[in-house]
């Protein structure tokens, strides 16, 4: 994510300074200087944000099966998930989640063995329909982990007994990483979920 994060800094930095240029060539009246400068500002800030929502339109919707894993970026490394047992108690629908630091995702800058205290996520369990089910409990998804640790914790849903296309959404909460380029929270972005 520092290479998305290095590329939003470098466009808004460059929109930023040809703004800067067009206001300086306004106060003097050079109206050839202003219009470059503006354009190029436009040009920046329009073909950035043609990226981020060309690379959500392009990323595919998908439904994960179980054990395949999806990865959630936390800036300098990435914690997989995945599900690996779903079970029925009563009106209770109990997802067994497995979470990974992975340890082949840490970045360069980050120190090897930095424990990871993981952001906030935004959970949804959506059945046929679109029908949403609440959750009742989000299990231990906060757990600070070592690099290369896992551990499993339940996820607990109020769920209708004849509920069918059963999918169970996994975000990143942090909103503003929508303006990251390839982010899960990117704007036109399709979800990827574990189809239970």
């Amino acid at each position: 994510m520092w290479t998305q994060a290095f590329l939003l800094l470098i466009c808004a930095g460059a929109a930023g300074a040809a703004a800067l240029l067009a206001l300086v060539a306004a106060a003097k009246g050079d109206e050839r200087r202003f219009r470059r400068a503006a354009l190029t500002t436009a040009t920046i800030a329009i073909g950035y944000a043609v990226l981020v929502a060309g690379a959500a339109v392009l990323a595919p919707e998908r439904a994960l099966a179980r054990g395949e894993e999806k990865y959630i970026c936390e800036l300098d490394c990435h914690l997989a998930y995945s599900v690996v047992d779903v079970r029925r108690v009563d009106d209770s629908l109990i997802v067994r989640l497995n979470v990974r630091f992975d340890a082949q995702t840490i970045g360069s800058q980050r120190e090897r063995d930095l424990p990871l205290n993981p952001g906030l996520r935004t959970v949804r369990l959506v059945g046929h329909g679109g029908v949403r089910y609440p959750p009742i409990s989000l299990g231990d998804l906060q757990r600070t982990l070592q690099p290369g640790q896992s551990y499993q914790t339940d996820l607990i849903f109020d769920v209708d007994a004849g509920a069918t296309g059963l999918i169970l959404y996994i975000a990143d909460a942090d909103r503003s990483k929508m303006v990251l380029v390839g982010s899960d929270n990117g704007p036109l972005r399709r979800p990827i979920g574990f189809q239970l």
